[in-house]
């Protein structure tokens, strides 16, 4: 029998068709190969992605840890409110047993902003705070009316003129806030919630006017005014960037949105709806610890 075809019957049967060879070694079972050239580059891989990992942490620990372990924040900035803010009242009202008509046009210009904030850590990134902001401004109402004549029925003097109409807005800013530190020495965040206005303004209640015979015409002499105040609830939201010199201490910048409608009782009856707030632009010192 040939040996090629003792070997098919070797193999036919389960029998094991090595022999000895030379060195210790056997004819006919598959020798140990070398490892794959792609597992060992897979496994440079692993190793390489396991120390850009291990790197990236020990370079942002100090970062994270700064931001986790501080407990809170205070603020203090001056900026601006802006932009300027335009709202008219038209009224009534009888003279010479006639009714004539008043307008008064309200501006509201952008002025100094200044604001107090603070916060505390409630879980990693995430805190809880409180801005109260103060904003005042000598605005100007300008006045046109047309008198009734003392004389004639539908015979109306125009008369025009303006005078202060001082606005005071003050409001709490509750706040929901997530930090986002940059580094060591920068923390970013942005916030947002409810604000509690209470604003003062200033409106026209009358015309005063000088007139002489016969009376077809007449000058506008100054305004009564009085103040009028009201509360009511709107939204803030906004950014902080902070960079601190010292662990604690450091210089940022706020820029923050807020807005509330608020309706004031006028001197004759009714309400006039005016809007509360504006964008808010400063900066300042903040201290955490």
């Amino acid at each position: 029998m040939l040996w090629s075809e003792c070997l098919k019957q070797h193999h036919q049967f389960g029998m094991d068709t090595s022999v000895p060879f030379f060195g210790g070694g056997t004819l006919g079972r598959e020798q140990p190969i070398a490892m794959d050239s792609r597992r060992v580059v897979r496994t440079d891989r692993q190793h390489l992605t396991a120390f850009v990992t291990a790197a990236a942490i020990l370079v942002l620990a100090p970062a994270l840890g700064l931001a986790q372990t501080s407990r809170g924040f205070v603020s203090v900035t001056a900026g601006l409110q802006a932009p300027a803010t335009e709202f008219p009242h038209v009224a009534a009202f009888t003279l010479y047993q006639e009714t004539g008509e008043r307008r008064a046009d309200y501006t509201v210009d952008s002025d100094m902003l200044f604001d107090v904030g603070a916060g505390a850590r409630l879980w990693r990134r995430l805190s809880v705070g409180v801005g109260v902001s103060r904003f005042k401004h000598d605005g100007q109402a300008e006045i046109a009316a047309r008198l009734p004549h003392p004389f004639f029925f539908d015979r109306f003097r125009p008369v025009s003129g303006s005078t202060v109409a001082e606005r005071t807005e003050t409001a709490a800013h509750v706040q929901m806030l997530v930090h986002a530190p940059l580094g060591n020495w920068i923390d970013v965040t942005l916030f947002g919630g409810p604000s509690f206005f209470n604003i003062k303004q200033r409106l026209v209640s009358d015309v005063r006017f000088s007139e002489m015979y016969p009376y077809d015409t007449a000058t506008f002499s100054s305004a009564t005014t009085v103040d009028r105040s009201a509360s009511a609830v709107g939204v803030n939201i906004g950014a902080d960037i902070a960079t601190y010199f010292t662990r604690h201490l450091g210089v940022g910048a706020l820029v923050r949105f807020s807005r509330a409608p608020v309706e004031l009782a006028m001197p004759e009856g009714g309400v006039l709806s005016v809007d509360a707030g504006g964008l808010h632009v400063g900066g300042g010192l903040r201290l955490r610890f």
